[in-house]
Parts: structure tokens; sequence; C-alpha cells
């Protein structure tokens, strides 16, 4: 395995740890709130990222059509939007949505993922990920 792809995977797995620490400090802290608070802004930065991505693909291949291409950065912003609306829900309230921006954000990436070529291993990575996330933020909702 080269190095790029074991960079890829450490900081793609990596990132879901803050996740699981928000976990830990809400069942350890006398504070569940604000680490639910942390837990579910932070899921909110990450999917705004997961949408970025799809710029990456939009603006260096010449041979996709403009429609798609348009799509590709439309959906690249729309988690960010989103997720900020998400925001101004209370936890557990905001869980939900996340969840359903985590998942459309899987089904998306695996879709553009057949039309542009994209390294193998990057929807088994995503799909992990995406589970990990929505299992951190799904068991946030029992902790608060």
């Amino acid at each position: 395995m080269n190095r790029v792809k074991w960079l890829v995977l450490g900081l793609g797995f990596g990132g879901v740890v803050p996740a699981y620490g928000c976990l830990y400090f809400m069942s350890i802290s006398g504070s569940p709130a604000y680490w639910g608070q942390a837990l579910t802004s932070y899921a909110a930065l990450i999917i705004t990222f997961v949408g970025a991505i799809s710029w990456g693909y939009a603006l260096p291949h010449s041979s996709i059509s403009d429609a798609k291409r348009c799509f590709l950065l439309i959906w690249g912003i729309a988690p960010a939007v989103l997720s900020w609306f998400c925001l101004f829900l209370p936890h557990p309230l905001i869980v939900g949505p996340l969840i359903g921006l985590y998942v459309l954000a899987l089904a998306l990436d695996s879709v553009i993922h057949q039309s542009v070529a994209i390294s193998g291993y990057w929807i088994p990575m995503r799909t992990a990920l995406t589970v990990g996330m929505v299992s951190a933020l799904a068991l946030s909702s029992y902790l608060v």
C-alpha cells in the first residue's frame, strides 16, 4: 500500500476520533449538553468538508458534461448551507438532519464514483467513516 493511501486512511479514520471523544466526555462529564453541542458542531464541519470534495471532482475533469459539473459544484456547497441551518436546532433534534446529510452525501458520492475516476478504496472508506459518524451522532441523542 502506498504512502498516500495510508495518509488518506489515517486522516480519514483519525477524523472520527473527535466524535467519539465527545461521546466519551458526554458520558463522564457533568455537561453532556456542552459535549453534545461540540459533537454536532464537529459533525457539521466534517460534512461540509465531505461535500466540498465534489469540487475536486468537478474542476479538473474536462471530460464531464457541463450539467454534471454544475451539479457537482452546487452539491459541493449544499452540505455547508444545510449543516449551518442544522446548527440552530437543539440537541437531540439536530441529530436526525445531520445523519440524513451524512447518508445523502454517501449515496451521492457512490453515484459520483461511478462516473468520475476515484481511487477504489474511496467508497469503502467513506462508507466506514459515515457509519462511524452516524453511530456517534445516534449515540449522542441517548446521552443528552
